[in-house]
Formats: structure tokens, sequence, C-alpha cells
């Protein structure tokens, strides 16, 4: 499944493409913050804080984003790049929803 690409000064790399649509990959990363969420929320004897749980989550996103702009991810003049929109939607996607679970421990979580 591996496509020859053009990524800089006409050199070539072998990548294997992910054929998802934006949205599939918004699904799959909304599942992950649903599980991560019930998992954090489960009582243990070593049980995280709210916010800490909140943190731990969001450090989770942040991990994905930096792992999955290292695997698809390339420098174009300093700047991140991706060869594919939806990839690159599917990064702002795992940024986005670590914010918006941060933002969940100011606001005390969802009422």
């Amino acid at each position: 499944m591996g496509q020859k690409e053009t990524i800089c000064c006409g050199q070539f790399e072998e990548r294997t493409l992910d054929y998802y649509t934006a949205g599939q990959m918004h699904e799959y990363a909304l599942q992950a913050i649903r599980y991560a969420m019930q998992f954090y929320s489960q009582p243990a004897p070593d049980v995280l804080g709210y916010a800490e749980g909140i943190e731990a989550v969001a450090k989770m996103l942040d991990t994905k984003a930096d792992d999955y702009a290292k695997e698809f991810g390339f420098d174009d003049m300093g700047g991140l790049e991706f060869s594919r929109e939806a990839q690159r939607e599917y990064h702002s996607t795992l940024i986005d929803l670590a914010e918006d679970v941060r933002a969940l421990a100011k606001h005390g979580g969802a009422k």
C-alpha cells in the first residue's frame, strides 16, 4: 500500500498512507477520549484526583499527536506539514481535544 511521494527537492520517500476521512479520524479520537475518561474514573487504591486525571488524559492526547506527527509529518521550511489534508486535520483534532479536556478541569467538568 506504500506510495512514493515527493517530500523535498525531488526526493522520494516510501510512505504508507491511511485512507480515512477526517470524520472517521475525529470519531476515533473521540472514542479514545471516552475510553481514557472511563479508565481514569474507575475507583482504584491509588486514584488520581479529578484535575490530575484530566491532565493525564490531555497528556495522553498530546503524546498521540506528537507520535502521529513523528510518523506522518515532515518539516517543510520550519513548519510541520502532512502529505494529506486528512492527516493534518487528525493531528489538529488531537491537539484541540487535549485543550478541550484541559478546559474541563477549569470548569469543573461537564454539567
